[in-house]
């Protein structure tokens, strides 16, 4: 007779282990890609605001940015196609201008708009500015929510 235990897995506890594997990576795989993309858009959005003291500083001798224009950047980053100067209207007929970017190897579906524009409102009545960072809504969710819809 054969006294010895038999060490090791049952294949039911072996079928357990990979269905909760399974589950677990079908959860954390789409989370980790829009941790990514988020962390993709914030780097655009740093790199907008680094404009913001030029554009004040253009302002505070101006009074607008009419005439300021930083050209036209092609790939400053790894994760930024372009970045320029860019006029934004609003609905109700107002217009801006300021600084798009644009995101590129975002791995989204194409028909989701990946632009980012940053722009400086100057309140007429006490020459205060403040900050806007719109974005297309399709592209609502991968922003910070200091920025609204398009």
């Amino acid at each position: 007779m054969n006294n010895k235990k038999k060490r090791g897995f049952t294949l039911i506890e072996l079928m357990i282990t990979v269905a909760i594997v399974g589950v677990l990576s079908a959860i954390a795989i789409p989370a980790y890609k829009d941790y990514t993309i988020k962390s993709k858009v914030s780097e655009g959005i740093l790199l907008a605001e680094g404009y913001k003291g030029e554009m004040t500083e253009y302002i505070s001798q101006n009074g607008s940015l009419d005439g300021w224009d930083i050209g036209f950047i092609r790939n400053p980053s790894s994760n930024i196609s372009s970045i320029f100067t860019a006029n934004y209207k609003e609905r109700d007929g107002s217009s801006y201008k300021g600084v798009l970017v644009n995101m590129k190897d975002l791995k989204l579906d194409s028909s989701v708009r990946t632009t980012i524009s940053y722009y400086p409102k100057v309140d007429e009545k006490t020459g205060s500015i403040k900050w806007e960072c719109v974005v297309a809504q399709s592209f609502l969710k991968y922003a910070p929510s200091s920025c609204s819809v398009l």
